[in-house]
């Protein structure tokens, strides 16, 4: 079995072991691994009250979607970052309404995105084997033979930051990303969402354990799609990578110290408001 299929949910999730209630404050440079359990401890016990099923978890993430649109509708770039870094965390939401273990989004993005062998240690397309990408919009029709990753190349990419792998991708993307522009990275990161939302709704009308362990799979390396393209969208707000804005930034900025609507840790807030019901009362 993959690793991405991860453990079968359980009632004791998270682990036992997990102090996830611990850490109170997201500090800066703290790998994926780290924010998806301080995201645990903020937020685990509302979204079991609110969202006990993934499929509601990803009808959540493509709502974010929806505002990542009409943030680029009014052309208001301050409100994307900031929807950017909400998508992100319904990102984590889904992954731990699939009873996911902490490292579940870097197994799938390195399937997805890092093209591994002794000639490309650096990571390459997964489709073309290159770094920048020259697939272009179709993906390479080329056989890559990729060699398992030493055990010590998995572990520093552990420990990468969300702009360690915002830089990744935009070493990979990121001269073609601008070149189509924001409405397109825009467009493909919502599309993206839509997908995970799809293979999450397949998975709940799955008649057998192996369709939905295929569909779980899914779910996950789509899951690594809306990241890699959320993290595209920053880029492209930026003529480079050392002007864009950062996804660690704006994340931090908003849950580091707690939720930030209700300031507590765990977030104790109520029901979900939802941008459509907002726009009903203006």
């Amino acid at each position: 079995m993959s690793p991405l299929h991860g453990p079968e949910p359980t009632d004791h999730f998270p682990p036992e072991e997990w102090n996830y209630t611990e850490k109170k404050e997201l500090p800066p440079s703290s790998s994926l691994a780290d924010v998806f359990r301080f995201t645990h401890g903020l937020t685990f016990e509302r979204n079991e009250r609110r969202f006990p099923t993934p499929l509601q978890r990803t009808s959540h993430l493509v709502d974010a979607g929806g505002e990542i649109l009409d943030a680029i509708r009014v052309e208001n770039k301050e409100i994307l970052r900031k929807v950017g870094a909400k998508l992100m965390m319904r990102i984590f939401n889904v992954l731990q309404g699939l009873g996911e273990r902490e490292d579940a989004l870097i197994d799938a993005v390195i399937e997805k995105y890092y093209f591994y062998s002794s000639e490309t240690p650096e990571g390459g397309c997964c489709y073309c084997g290159e770094k920048p990408c020259v697939c272009g919009l179709d993906k390479a029709k080329k056989e890559l033979k990729r060699e398992e990753m030493p055990k010590d190349v998995r572990e520093k990419i552990a420990q990468w930051t969300f702009s360690d792998w915002q830089r990744y991708f935009d070493e990979l993307y990121g001269t073609n990303n601008r070149a189509r522009g924001l409405v397109f990275t825009a467009n493909r990161l919502v599309s993206e969402t839509i997908e995970a939302n799809t293979s999450s709704l397949r998975m709940s009308t799955a008649i057998s354990p192996e369709h939905v362990g295929a569909q779980r799979y899914a779910l996950l390396l789509e899951l690594a799609d809306s990241f890699a393209w959320l993290a595209g969208l920053y880029t492209v707000l930026g003529t480079s990578f050392e002007d864009a804005p950062k996804l660690d930034d704006e994340f931090i900025a908003i849950y580091g110290k707690g939720c930030p609507n209700c300031k507590k840790f765990p977030c104790v807030c109520g029901a979900f408001g939802y941008v459509a019901d907002r726009k009903s009362k203006k």
